[in-house]
């Protein structure tokens, strides 16, 4: 009984010997600093091109700066949220070490950062190593993040830290997640400066309302019925600049449509009620195609969702879109008529 009373702490022991080692001797490390490194911080965030996010179960999120958007690029294939890159950034800017970890608790500290990390790896224009952050969990209270610096010589600290961010108090953990889902950019049509060259609406409802709209700046406009190609040659002018102001932002309620990829699949080729269009001034095409939801469950007299649709963006993205976001897009032809104006100021 002895004998296995004293394994226990020798066993313990070894572990952490062993947890430790491998945390200082895991790929990219190159020596291991006498000195505590502290300089997290990145004073200009305008030099970091490139950010790795890697967890310990193996997911990554790669985000890159583009230089023609922006946006920046999500795993080299989608864009990512603007809000949460600029998260990121301000994080790199803004943090700093509040205090050395307590000696008792450095193992136990050094054991969690090797079991649970998340690796942040931030790179310049040439994709040369800037700095690398291991991130372990929070503290007591959530008012500190551990984290083990490695600098851009890759050499690491022999000690972990306690970091916080100037104007925050809380754990910075929670800003280096690595579901793709939720570094996804909601956006469908993005036109702050309206660099709109067409807008387009197939009605698959009432076919003859279908519309398209050209705009070349200022008055220079053309509204076109799409079932028969004639331009209407008198039109409400200002309905209609007023009507493509409504692209200059518009976006997804969630990417996360709820439903089984089967589904999603079938969605992708069925016949939408409506598709609207956008077109660049390069000429460069997005579209969503608009389908309807079922009704909720707690709805059961609505014959569908009156909330939300489902949207697919491009023929790949499905979504839940808000029915008061889309329904002043979803426009007739009749609605750009001279005529219903009159009749709607009349009324």
């Amino acid at each position: 009984m002895k004998k296995s009373k004293l394994l226990i702490p020798l066993i313990t022991l070894v572990l952490i010997t062993l947890v430790t080692v491998y945390f200082y001797s895991t790929k990219n490390q190159g020596k291991i600093s006498d000195k505590v490194i502290s300089d997290f911080a990145i004073e200009d965030t305008s030099l970091v091109h490139h950010i790795i996010i890697t967890d310990f179960k193996g997911r990554t999120i790669d985000l890159k700066r583009n230089n023609d958007h922006v946006l920046w690029t999500l795993n080299d294939s989608t864009y990512a949220k603007e809000y949460s890159v600029n998260i990121l950034l301000k994080t790199f800017k803004k943090i700093y070490v509040m205090g050395p970890v307590h000696k008792a608790a450095k193992e136990q500290v050094i054991r969690n950062i090797a079991g649970s990390r998340v690796v942040v790896q931030i790179f310049d224009s040439k994709d040369d190593i800037i700095k690398t952050y291991y991130i372990g969990s929070c503290t007591q209270g959530q008012k500190g993040t551990y984290m083990v610096l490695e600098n851009s010589e890759g050499v690491r600290s022999s000690e972990p830290v306690i970091t916080n961010m100037k104007g925050f108090i809380g754990c910075l953990r929670q800003r280096f997640f690595t579901t793709t889902e939720d570094w996804l950019y909601t956006g469908i049509f993005d036109h702050p400066n309206l660099d709109i060259s067409k807008v387009t609406l197939k009605n698959n409802v009432t076919p003859e309302q279908s519309f398209s709209i050209t705009y070349a700046g200022g008055n220079n406009l053309k509204l076109i019925a799409d079932f028969n190609h004639q331009e209407i040659p008198i039109f409400d002018t200002l309905t209609v600049k007023d009507y493509l102001l409504l692209y200059k932002k518009v976006h997804f309620e969630t990417l996360d449509s709820h439903l089984s990829e089967s589904i999603e699949d079938s969605l992708k080729t069925a016949l939408p009620m409506y598709t609207i269009s956008v077109f660049d001034n390069n000429n460069k095409k997005h579209y969503i195609d608009i389908h309807p939801k079922p009704a909720p469950k707690s709805k059961p007299d609505w014959p569908t969702d009156r909330e939300r649709m489902y949207g697919v963006m491009d023929g790949t993205e499905v979504g839940l879109i808000q029915t008061y976001v889309f329904d002043p897009l979803i426009k007739e032809l009749s609605d750009f008529s001279l005529e219903k104006k009159k009749l709607t100021s009349f009324n």
